[in-house]
């Protein structure tokens, strides 16, 4: 007899999140649409999207409460404190924060575009180098595109 077969969901306990998502998500500047595509593709290249957007089923699934909880330890992995404080919710399923994470940068977004908008038209170059400039207001034009579009 051989090595017994891994489960299925044993290689995702080896993922460390910090290393395949380079950054936090952060309230201020706001880069939810960028932290949210880079996890998009993450769950998609591990076939975990069921677990965020609602529509996998686990009756029958044995890996099911394993699998939902390595999402949810990706998710707190990969946001910063001040996130990490308002979607921190005891026993939540990966679904449930997936939810109130986009419900955290969703619900306040004409206040985001306000701020953002102001950022962009107040943003001077400064003793900046014209590409660090150019590249400090394409992550807010970035930002704004992202709180623009449902």
């Amino acid at each position: 007899m051989g090595d017994p077969k891994p489960q299925p969901s044993a290689h995702l306990n080896s993922v460390n999140i910090k290393s395949l998502i380079l950054f936090s998500l952060e309230l201020s500047p706001p880069n939810f649409g960028k932290w949210c595509e880079l996890f998009s593709v993450l769950l998609r290249h591990f076939n975990l999207t069921m677990h965020v957007d609602d529509s996998g089923s686990f009756v029958g699934n044995l890996d099911w409460p394993q699998n939902d909880s390595t999402v949810v330890s990706w998710i707190y992995g990969s946001v910063s404190n001040e996130v990490l404080s308002y979607i921190l919710t005891p026993g939540a399923s990966a679904h449930t924060l997936w939810t109130n994470t986009e419900g955290l940068f969703h619900d306040n977004n004409q206040a985001w575009i306000i701020t953002m908008e102001a950022e962009f038209r107040n943003t001077m170059q400064g003793d900046q180098p014209v590409m660090a400039y150019c590249q400090q207001m394409k992550n807010i034009a970035d930002s704004l595109g992202h709180l623009s579009t449902p």
